[in-house]
């Protein structure tokens, strides 16, 4: 039987559709996301932004799966994480990352910056190259860095001025450079993990701490330490990174998406810590507690030995361009 042209063109156009259809789709990339806050946290409600802006930008072809609140392990092991390439994505503080990569220590140095807007100038400048050189020796792509928000002085205790501070036990962080700066301001520092800074200020074992208007009030510290302190000593920064093996997997132009999208993260959680730290200082007098601003001069010139004592392992040219961008 002979089966004429048309037929027969139709019958080959069917044959490949059927085989087209029996093909699988292009599978879409799935980036491994994670963070040490949570949801209500500024960077966690921008992460959750950042997913959506993702997916916008790469047209359903990068999907972000988050995982917040430390469900991928603490934050060292999350940046541990990235170097295996056991998590693609992952953003911490940027003290976190000075122990992968020292060239980020000067992050942890007492009133560095200005304000937030200092600190986001200077790393929207030369100095995050020189970041980023370092992390990617140590097989870890930046994306960005930005503000983790002010962090500020709280007790039970009234406080003038510097010469209050002389004798206080003060929480703080254990890292070496926030150690050292309590001890310069005549204070005994006392490092004691977050979730324990409450029985800590309860009981006596110290008598302030040092952490965010946030943190301060989300741990419900206000109870035991009641008057908030507005220092803004110290600003640590934030690192947003890519594992360096998904970033040569999924290729630059998906790499580019990741970056935009970060870049723009980065400016809505500045912006959110603002409100939030805002929001915090007013709630506060309905909590029967109260924040006051201290002059932070002589807290300034009595941190110098910090600075003499780290400088010369970050060499002059960080100082520099932290100076350069200062606004007159």
């Amino acid at each position: 039987m002979r089966i004429s042209g048309s037929v027969a063109g139709w019958a080959i156009a069917a044959a490949m559709t059927v085989g087209l259809a029996a093909m699988p789709a292009a599978a879409k990339v799935v980036i491994k996301a994670g963070t040490e806050v949570n949801e209500k946290h500024p960077v966690g409600a921008g992460m959750q932004w950042f997913a959506k802006r993702v997916d916008e930008l790469s047209k359903g072809d990068i999907e972000v799966k988050l995982f917040l609140g430390e469900s991928l392990g603490k934050a060292r092991e999350m940046v541990e994480g990235l170097q295996l390439g056991t998590i693609d994505y992952v953003t911490v503080t940027a003290g976190i990352v000075a122990n992968f990569a020292p060239s980020h220590d000067f992050f942890s140095l007492p009133f560095l910056w200005d304000d937030g807007a200092h600190l986001q100038r200077v790393m929207d400048g030369p100095l995050s190259e020189d970041l980023a050189k370092s992390l990617d020796e140590v097989d870890i792509v930046a994306l960005g860095y930005g503000t983790s928000g002010a962090r500020q002085l709280y007790s039970s205790k009234t406080i003038g001025g510097l010469d209050d501070i002389k004798g206080m036990k003060v929480r703080t962080m254990e890292v070496p450079q926030i150690v050292e700066t309590w001890k310069a301001l005549g204070a005994i520092p006392v490092p004691v993990a977050f979730a324990e800074v409450y029985q800590a200020l309860q009981t006596g074992v110290v008598d302030g701490a040092e952490s965010s208007f946030l943190g301060w009030i989300s741990m419900k510290h206000y109870e035991p330490a009641p008057k908030g302190y507005r220092i803004n000593y110290i600003d640590s920064g934030r690192a947003y990174m890519l594992s360096k093996s998904k970033a040569q997997q999924i290729g630059p132009e998906r790499v580019a998406i990741l970056r935009q999208a970060t870049q723009e993260l980065i400016k809505r959680v500045a912006d959110e810590y603002e409100r939030q730290d805002n929001e915090a200082a007013e709630k506060v007098k309905s909590l029967n507690a109260e924040v006051i601003v201290l002059d932070t001069k002589p807290f300034r010139e009595a941190v110098k030995p910090v600075y003499e004592k780290f400088k010369p392992s970050l060499g002059p040219k960080v100082f520099e361009r932290v100076e350069a961008a200062r606004q007159p």
